[in-house]
């Protein structure tokens, strides 16, 4: 399966083109060797090396949650500006990619707590060391929505956000297009259950003049009212 391939290791074209799993780690191994000579060097001070690669270990080993910035800094043994610096550069090198809240109302949503996504599974596995088949894993959600923030990077959407309220309901991203917003609910699942449908439905309910809801799932592609249920090799439908 071509989508659980790409999960796992990842978009670099040098990657894919390798056959087995040893040569898809090797190459991604040199990848961030060089990386690090490179492009890292050219903005860190070689003692902070270290930190910035635990600071980046603590990122992979928390793909797509909610990220404080307190948390990180006590962690990786950096101060809150450091930390807040070494993302930027991260983001700057296109390894990582800061999601930050969607919201109109700061008394009803939460606003200060950004998500950070690997762009590229296969750099973030490498990470964490673990190229495991997807049933033999507790994080392929967070893998399929990575692989859904990467193909919207691709089709150069830009203002991505995501949205949750004090309730705890939550959308996992939201398009900001023209002042135009296109709230994406991700699943990765085939057996979609009406529960699925709670973040889309109360984002609905706060934002009433949306007319265009996702929901991109592994087995159907249909309507449901304003929500559309696509499957990820539809993605580009979004978009027109």
């Amino acid at each position: 399966m071509l989508l659980e391939e790409f999960m796992i290791f990842g978009g670099y074209p040098e990657v894919v083109l390798k056959k087995s799993v040893q040569e898809k780690t090797s190459v991604l191994t040199s990848i961030f060797d060089l990386y690090v000579k490179k492009d890292l060097l050219e903005y860190l001070k070689v003692e902070k090396i270290l930190n910035v690669k635990k600071l980046i270990e603590f990122l992979a080993v928390n793909n797509g949650q909610k990220i404080k910035y307190e948390e990180i800094s006590s962690l990786c043994g950096l101060s809150f500006n450091e930390t807040k610096k070494y993302i930027e550069v991260l983001s700057e090198t296109y390894l990582i990619k800061e999601v930050r809240p969607f919201f109109t109302n700061k008394n009803k949503e939460l606003v200060k707590i950004p998500k950070i996504y690997f762009i590229d599974n296969g750099v973030r596995n490498y990470f964490i060391n673990n190229f495991n088949a997807l049933n033999l894993r507790d994080d392929s959600g967070y893998l399929f929505e990575g692989f859904v923030l990467s193909e919207l990077i691709k089709k150069e959407q830009k203002n991505i956000k995501f949205w949750n309220d004090k309730n705890l309901e939550e959308v996992d991203f939201v398009l900001i297009n023209n002042n135009h917003v296109v709230p994406i609910e991700v699943k990765f699942k085939i057996d979609i259950k009406s529960s699925n449908f709670s973040g889309l439905n109360n984002f609905l309910k706060n934002y009433k003049k949306t007319d265009k809801l996702f929901l991109i799932n592994l087995s159907k592609q249909k309507k449901e009212g304003k929500i559309r249920l696509i499957l990820p090799y539809a993605i580009c439908e979004m978009m027109c």
